[in-house]
């Protein structure tokens, strides 16, 4: 019997790329609330290309932004699933040039849309089965309070 690997005491990875820095870190932070997977956040889609090389089998789930330099998200998302088709990829973008349906005909297991909040998260994570609680097969509910920093002007 295969034993499921726990990184940093969770029992999934997921690879979230946002080359915006403050996004990140929010996205990253609403993420962590939901307690449910170690969050290896980047700024840059090659270094977190890189990384998922590296390891694909340890991601379940990859977050991206769509519009980034050097390397947007649909490339980044090409390259993901030339290695491991099966990886879910969820796209995320403010643009509105992306429609959900075109987002799946991409390839992309969902689309979250900036801005985004707590509960877009959770559909999103629930639309691209990804699921918080396995047992109840919905998404837990995410409470967030907003860290001091990121609310500070």
């Amino acid at each position: 019997m295969k034993t499921k690997q726990v990184y940093g005491g969770y029992p999934a990875r997921w690879l979230v790329v946002d080359d915006t820095a403050p996004v990140l870190k929010l996205l990253t932070h609403l993420l962590e609330s939901l307690g449910r997977a170690e969050i290896v956040p980047y700024t840059s889609a090659a270094a977190a290309l890189g990384a998922f090389l590296a390891a694909p089998e340890s991601y379940e789930l990859i977050i991206t932004d769509l519009e980034m330099p050097q390397m947007d998200g649909i490339a980044f998302s090409r390259a993901l699933h030339a290695r491991m088709p099966r990886v879910k990829v969820l796209l995320t973008t403010g643009s509105g040039l992306v429609t959900p349906d075109e987002a799946r005909d991409l390839g992309f297991c969902g689309l979250l849309a900036k801005p985004f909040s707590p509960e877009d998260i959770n559909r999103a994570l629930a639309g691209a089965e990804i699921l918080t609680h396995a047992a109840e097969r919905r998404p837990a509910p995410l409470f967030f309070e907003p860290a001091a920093e990121l609310t500070a002007a």
